[in-house]
């Protein structure tokens, strides 16, 4: 009997997928996060828990994962295939994630400096802002999703002038304030494409205790997402991926 619970506990266990937009972006297996690019197609139904701001039941099946044209991608197929991010793993909030709530005034002259510090001069404009104690030190880091308007994909390869798209941290540091960008997007930036990011969802995939950020950027005839992890002051990249032309 002992022999078979060692054995249980030492097989190796099935990876976890993370999925944005039905793509998806990177497996946990082996306690590690990798990537899925080159992985082969999956081809049984995997039910996937929904990540979002905070605990939810909310859960789809996918048919399996399939390679995607012509990058050779990994796609969830099922239909309805819903937006996400979704996770074939637990979920875990070990601390809330809550909206913050004067977003109009404080924060968004955070973001209006560090946009006249990069030399845009457009408004100010928070779309989302939440507070959390992402690596549980207990101080509570926030997380600012501003544009300066929500078609910014409308033009195609075109732009106006003043457009940005940003995704800010905002964490304390030996005792200061620190400002992180996980994206940053405008004209000057990436030519003439345009970027719409968003802040997709905020949970503990990997049961650490510490809570990662998925965020995703969209583009002309294209999309990434990217899973990151802040512990430490640190903000590290754990997978992403993206597919498009």
């Amino acid at each position: 009997m002992l022999l078979i619970c060692a054995a249980l506990a030492l097989a190796p266990k099935s990876p976890s997928y993370l999925i944005v937009n039905g793509l998806v972006i990177g497996r946990f297996e082996n306690r590690g996060w990798h990537s899925v690019e080159g992985a082969a197609e999956v081809k049984r139904p995997i039910r996937f828990n929904e990540m979002r701001f905070g605990p939810s039941r909310l859960t789809w099946t996918a048919k399996g994962l399939l390679k995607g044209d012509p990058n050779m991608v990994l796609y969830a197929e099922g239909d309805p295939r819903p937006d996400g991010p979704w996770f074939s793993g637990t979920v875990g909030y070990p601390r809330p994630v809550s909206a913050v709530s004067n977003a109009g005034s404080v924060y968004s002259g955070v973001v209006r400096a560090f946009l006249r510090k990069n030399g845009i001069t457009s408004e100010a404009r928070i779309t989302r802002a939440v507070s959390v104690d992402l690596d549980g030190d207990g101080t509570r880091e926030v997380i600012l999703e501003a544009r300066n308007r929500d078609n910014l994909l409308d033009e195609g390869m075109g732009h106006k002038s003043g457009d940005y798209s940003l995704i800010l941290l905002r964490s304390l540091r030996g005792g200061r304030v620190v400002e992180t960008p996980l994206f940053f997007d405008h004209p000057s930036k990436s030519e003439s494409m345009n970027m719409m990011d968003k802040l997709q969802g905020i949970g503990d995939l990997d049961g650490d205790g510490v809570m990662e950020i998925v965020a995703s950027s969209a583009y002309y005839e294209g999309a990434s997402a990217t899973l990151f992890r802040y512990r430490r002051g640190r903000l590290t990249k754990l997978v992403e991926f993206g597919d498009g032309v």
